[in-house]
Parts: structure tokens; sequence; C-alpha cells
């Protein structure tokens, strides 16, 4: 097996958002890669892109054909692992290990996700199967038998920490757009109660999707807001902008924060005394320093997971084992010596 991993650690921001492709995309990538024999399973968030293959076969000029970037490109930034480094690099990123904020509860949700798209299109096999749930069973005991996630902290939980920093403390209107998406309704959540806030739609909004009083708008409406509001956060997946500067009309001159939780970005605003804008990469000094603390529960997480590789490996070869023993009958059978996508 192989990763190759293009994440916050590897690549700024500009970066990243050359590879935060769309789903069309990442769905074509996947088919191309079936086509030709591969099995995989693509992650992408706002801080990683990763393509976990049952193959050793150089699988980037795939990657490059979707990105629409050279090869020269995509090796400056990306991280090659195969075999068992490949397998932990898996098991300590659904752990939450490699997150920028250590041991973050998103990424097992997001991995768990795109397993399940990846198998529902027959992308994946017996060995990307048992590989992607003993991954998700060693994060389940790494949040069980450490403290690494008994104070849950998000990314969106440190952005929003930084923006009422800024804010001497206080929000006291807060615009969100991207509500009904995970780091948008942790920050929504997070506001509830405490500001008046206001979300916006598109179309009819599903009953209790939104924290209780909070002021629902038509997405097309967001500008008529933004003079009130002191924060502005945006957090969508949208390939176009969902603030433009140049479309603000400003009639109250105050501090406002512009929170742009999005990969691509979602907020074309120039930062100003007055307008302050935090992007996903500004949070990095607050998230090390809530990942100091966790660094001791990190390490005890790591047997744990060399635990769960072993099982992997066992089970492996085990199938190996088998397949051996049966080659012929399986021949017999009609049959190839490799396995099938979703075998």
């Amino acid at each position: 097996m192989q990763i190759i991993s293009v994440d916050h650690r590897t690549a700024p921001l500009a970066v990243r958002e050359r590879f935060a492709l769309t789903s069309e995309r990442r769905l074509g990538l996947m088919r191309e890669l079936h086509k030709n024999g591969i099995c995989s399973v693509l992650i992408s968030t706002c801080n990683r892109f990763e393509v976990c293959t049952d193959s050793g076969g150089d699988i980037r000029p795939y990657i490059c054909a979707a990105a629409g970037c050279t090869l020269r490109y995509l090796t400056k930034y990306a991280v090659i692992k195969t075999g068992r480094d490949a397998a932990e690099h898996l098991f300590a990123t659904a752990a939450g290990l490699n997150s920028m904020v250590l041991g973050e509860d998103q990424i097992l949700g997001q991995i768990k996700r795109a397993f399940e798209l990846s198998r529902s299109m027959g992308f994946t096999n017996s060995y990307l199967n048992t590989l992607f749930r003993l991954a998700v069973t060693s994060a389940k005991r790494v949040k069980t038998e450490t403290l690494l996630s008994s104070t849950p902290v998000s990314a969106a939980g440190i952005a929003l920490k930084a923006a009422r920093s800024e804010l001497g403390g206080t929000v006291n209107t807060a615009l969100i757009i991207g509500a009904g998406g995970k780091t948008g309704s942790v920050i929504a959540k997070d506001l509830a109660g405490l500001c008046r806030e206001i979300i916006t739609i598109r179309g009819s909004a599903p009953h209790g999707a939104y924290p209780p009083g909070a002021e629902l708008i038509d997405y097309a409406a967001r500008y008529d807001y933004i003079d009130d509001a002191d924060l502005i956060v945006s957090a969508t997946t949208a390939p176009h902008k969902t603030i433009e500067e140049r479309k603000i009309t400003f009639k109250t001159r105050k501090k406002r924060v512009f929170l742009d939780m999005a990969v691509p970005s979602d907020m074309d605003v120039s930062p100003s005394p007055e307008n302050i804008v935090i992007n996903i990469d500004m949070i990095k000094t607050a998230a090390e320093e809530n990942n100091r603390t966790r660094a001791a529960e990190a390490l005890r997480a790591l047997p744990i997971i060399d635990r769960c590789i072993d099982e992997f490996y066992d089970w492996l070869e085990r199938k190996k084992r088998y397949e051996h023993k049966n080659r012929n009958a399986l021949k017999r059978a009609g049959a190839s010596s490799g396995t099938p996508c979703n075998a």
C-alpha cells in the first residue's frame, strides 16, 4: 500500500488550495485509478489531501492530472509513504496525531466518510476495507484509553478564540456563512446565546438545523449584514469566493474580524487595522500551545496504534496463506490471483 499526502505540515495554504479538489474531481481521480486496477480512498479536508491505495505503483501522474499541476510541483510538497510506514501514517491521522490541533475529533469522521464513499462506489477491496476498519478501531481505542481527547478542542474552536481575542473578548454580532457544514456548525454552536447570530441559508432550512435564536437570512443577502457584524465567518466548500471586499459597503467604522475557515479560501479581504483577517494557517501558534499540553497523551497513543497495525498484518499474513493454499481451486473457479476492487 501507499499514501501520498499533502498537508498543513508540508504545504502552505496556497498550495493546499490547489489540491482541494471538487467532489467531481475527487471521484474522477478514483475512477481513473480504478480503471487502471488500483483501489483507493481519497481523504480531503481543509488541512490535508491524501490518496491511499492498495498498490505501490506510481500514481503521481493521476494526481497531477486531477489537480492540474506538474510532477515537480507535487513532489515538492507531497510526502509518499509505503508499506507499514503508510499504515502508521493512516492510523496516526485517524487518531488526530497528525492534525494541526493534536487529538481533534473531526478527522476521524472525515476519514470514515471518505472510506464509506469509496467503498460504496466499488473503489476499495478487502485489503483497504480491513485497513480502514482497523484504523477507525485504533482511533477509538486511543480516545478511550488516553486523555488525548478528554477536553475536545478543534481548529474551529481555536480560531474562534483568536477572533474573540481580537475583539477584546466579546462578539456582539456574528455573520456565519456555511453553518450547515462541520466547521461552521461548531462555530455557530459555540456562539449560540452569546451574541446576535446571523446565519446564511440557501432555500428552506431544515427544522432544528441551526442554534435556537439564530437569525436565518438568504445567502444572497449576506452583504446587507456585514456592516452590522463584528465577526464574519465563512466555512464552505464553494469553489468561488463567498465574501469579496469590493462588494462590501462599510457605513460604520469599527474593528471587524473576518474568519476564513475554508480551503480554498472563501474571502478576498485585505487586512487593515479595522479589518482583521484570520485564516486557517494563522492559528498554528495557538494550536501549538494546545499541542504541548497533549504531547504526553500522544505518546501513550503510539503503542495502541502499533498493536492495531500488528492486527492488520496478522490478518494479511493469514489471507496470503489461505490464497496460496487455494490458488489452484481459485483458478479453476475463474478467479484471478489478485484481489479485485470491493472483494
